[in-house]
């Protein structure tokens, strides 16, 4: 069984044109056994058809391909923008690493670890020792 909420959207769709004949014919007989549709059907014949006609007149479609492309375009922009910003922000925490880096004498510091550095002298005392000649030769 139909319920009234049905009958109620049908009304709607009879009075904007949309509806099928089978579904006119559903709701007619629905309206003559219902007190609140029998109104319904009075406005629908009358101003509500009117209005929907005069609305299908002035109504006219244009399809917009502009305003997929601005959001394509702003998108776009953002992107790059945050993509400049994050590039900045790097250049800018590096170039201050680089500061304190530099500021601690690190790179002298590191050059003297790599450089060799010659060994220092030391004295290194030795003793000779001489055995004496075996009498075989």
């Amino acid at each position: 069984m139909l319920t009234h909420d049905y009958f109620e959207s049908l009304c709607g769709a009879i009075a904007l044109g949309e509806a099928s004949r089978p579904e006119r014919a559903l709701f007619l007989l629905h309206a003559r056994q219902c007190p609140v549709c029998i109104e319904d059907v009075a406005l629908c014949d009358g101003e509500l058809r009117a209005l929907a006609q005069g609305a299908r007149e002035r109504e006219r479609w244009q399809p917009s391909v502009r305003d997929a492309v601005v959001t394509r375009v702003h998108e776009g922009q953002s992107r790059s923008r945050r993509a400049v910003l994050a590039g900045l922000g790097y250049a800018f925490a590096a170039s201050v690493l680089l500061n304190v880096v530099c500021s601690l004498g690190l790179p002298e510091r590191l050059a003297a670890a790599f450089v060799p550095q010659p060994a220092p002298l030391r004295v290194i005392a030795y003793v000779v020792v001489r055995a004496p000649r075996l009498p075989s030769h």
